[in-house]
């Protein structure tokens, strides 16, 4: 009888092992599978109500850059969005040098002289309004690698700002700093330091 009560006992506690591995396996999330990944357009609702898109989610621990591409087809801020399911569509890009947007040495102001020359770039912008917008500051080699990128921000921030206190959409725009690191020209000569110092506009 005593042998008997314990193999009860014996079953039910592998049958209760069982359910609660079942229950366990169960409660687990499924892979996120998202075929129209590809169309970012696609969760343009959630974007604005600030719910997750299942089918663009965000990776925070990927700092890359590029991965924002994708998402500035649908015209929303970039969060750093990554595709489900499919690859990201090819994205064609338009690149803006502003020539003339000048700084006074360590200061990110816009100078008078440089309105007539951003004047000239509002038409443009507006004229395709589904882009994204990214001004790149960029910054020659005088001063440390901290310094430069910090400068380059600002200063892309200022851009940024004047174009929408004059008609470009803020939520288009996104300002990054590069600081020194990508320079067009060498930053031992007057003229290549002046080259290096320059706000660039890319539209996708």
């Amino acid at each position: 009888m005593k042998n008997s009560r314990l193999a009860v006992a014996f079953a039910a506690a592998i049958l209760a092992l069982a359910a609660s591995r079942t229950g366990a396996t169960a409660e687990k999330p499924m892979p996120l599978m998202a075929p129209e990944a590809s169309a970012p357009a696609a969760c343009n609702a959630e974007n604005k109500q600030a719910k997750k898109c299942m089918r663009w989610y965000e990776l925070n621990e990927k700092a890359s850059p590029d991965a924002c591409k994708a998402a500035r087809l649908s015209g929303e801020k970039c969060g750093r969005w990554y595709s489900v399911g499919a690859p990201a569509p090819k994205i064609k890009e338009e690149v803006i040098v502003l020539r003339g947007i000048n700084f006074d040495t360590a200061k990110a102001d816009i100078k008078p002289e440089s309105v007539p020359i951003l004047e000239k770039n509002v038409a443009n912008l507006n004229k395709r309004p589904k882009t994204h917008i990214t001004i790149e500051g960029h910054t020659d080699a005088r001063g440390s690698d901290t310094y430069n990128q910090g400068l380059s921000e600002r200063r892309a921030n200022s851009v940024l700002n004047w174009f929408a206190a004059h008609g470009v959409d803020r939520d288009r725009m996104s300002a990054v700093g590069k600081g020194e690191s990508m320079p067009v020209a060498d930053n031992k000569t007057a003229d290549g330091m002046y080259q290096n110092r320059r706000i660039e506009i890319h539209m996708q």
